[in-house]
């Protein structure tokens, strides 16, 4: 990237001034427990590429491109192709300017991964070669961020201005929406990849609500669709009386549809979530209305990731998850995988 093109990218990061706003309209979609099991067509099958390397730490996450595959843990993001093959890292651990002490998120934008620091007022960014190039301040604290050539959105959980924070390039002009929702004793549950991206549309998913949030330069843009669980639902009632030591047990023991993932393809919306024993896959088509759902056994013995890239779902499988379960049967035969590798990413589409 010319230096003229990070400068502007620097310049329009480093300047946040952020105006309250109303959500501009919303929607509501009442989760059909009943609706058929969904017809997966699985298009591709890609181990990830396991050496000295590569591991990862067993809280990580999986974002996808058409050329590439992103893995990040707490400390480090690993870069593959999109065929799985290992490519670079970025692992700058310390406490010097140029360091950081654990990744809150990232966001792949322009050739460049934009790092947001555990703790930190900042962004650093990084080349594909896993090459420091420059960190930038900001003014708020930040959880999340995802970065368009239209604007800059950023996750700020506990803001009582609102939870999502959108800027113009130029840094000016920015709005705020989202009404934090807290427990009691001012906990969340983060969500696991709060900005995606679909059909060329950027959505946000906050924590502890059932619902979710496009994301655009004008407050027309944000727009709230609600998930409708019934009696499952959680609402603001339900989680301020929650305490963070009984959570769990509270969230199962209730049946409340928690723990959303929410991933969007060109054609189809996918949830993930969690209620009572089980898991669920959501698929929604929002032009038919058509809906699928499937349950899975909580007592997997590896978490559910997924995340989505062009028109297919991408399901992140832990390697013995996936030597073990009969499910994954269809897809080994060929494969090189142990035990003790790496995920294997399975790319599906909705029939």
């Amino acid at each position: 990237m010319e230096m003229k093109t990070l400068r502007l990218l620097i310049a329009s990061l480093s300047c946040i001034c952020l105006n309250l706003f109303s959500v501009a309209g919303q929607n509501k979609i009442t989760v059909d427990f009943d609706a058929p099991t969904p017809t997966l067509k699985v298009t591709k099958v890609v181990p990830l590429e396991t050496n000295k390397e590569t591991f990862v730490d067993r809280f990580f996450r999986v974002q996808a491109t058409d050329r590439y595959i992103f893995v990040q843990d707490r400390f480090q993001i690993l870069i593959f192709d999109s065929n799985g093959k290992y490519l670079s890292k970025v692992r700058n651990l310390g406490h010097g300017p140029r360091e950081y002490v654990a990744i809150k998120d990232f966001c792949y934008h322009n050739n460049l991964l934009c790092v947001l620091p555990l703790g930190e007022q900042k962004i650093q960014l990084y080349s594909l070669a896993g090459d420091y190039l420059r960190s930038m301040s900001l003014k708020i604290s930040a959880d999340a961020l995802w970065i368009t050539d239209r604007f800059k959105a950023f996750k700020s959980t506990a803001d009582p201005k609102g939870t999502l924070a959108v800027a113009l390039p130029s840094g000016n002009k920015s709005i705020r929406a989202v009404k934090p929702v807290l427990a009691s004793k001012t906990f969340s549950i983060e969500a696991p990849r709060p900005f995606t991206q679909g059909g060329g549309q950027v959505f946000y998913l906050p924590d502890f609500v059932s619902a979710v949030y496009t994301v655009g330069p004008r407050p027309e843009d944000i727009r709230k669709t609600e998930f409708d669980f019934g009696t499952h639902t959680i609402t603001p009632d339900y989680v301020v009386k929650l305490e963070q030591r009984e959570m769990f047990e509270r969230l199962k023991k209730d049946k409340i549809a928690s723990f959303l993932n929410f991933h969007p393809t060109w054609d189809w919306w996918g949830l993930a979530f969690a209620m009572g024993e089980d898991r669920y896959c959501w698929y929604y088509h929002p032009q038919s209305g058509k809906q699928y759902i499937s349950r899975r056994d909580n007592g997997s013995t590896s978490k559910l990731i997924v995340c989505s890239v062009d028109n297919q779902f991408v399901e992140a499988v832990e390697a013995v998850e996936f030597l073990e379960n009969p499910r994954y049967a269809p897809y080994r035969e060929g494969l090189q995988v142990d035990e003790n590798d790496n995920a294997v990413l399975i790319f599906y589409t909705v029939e």
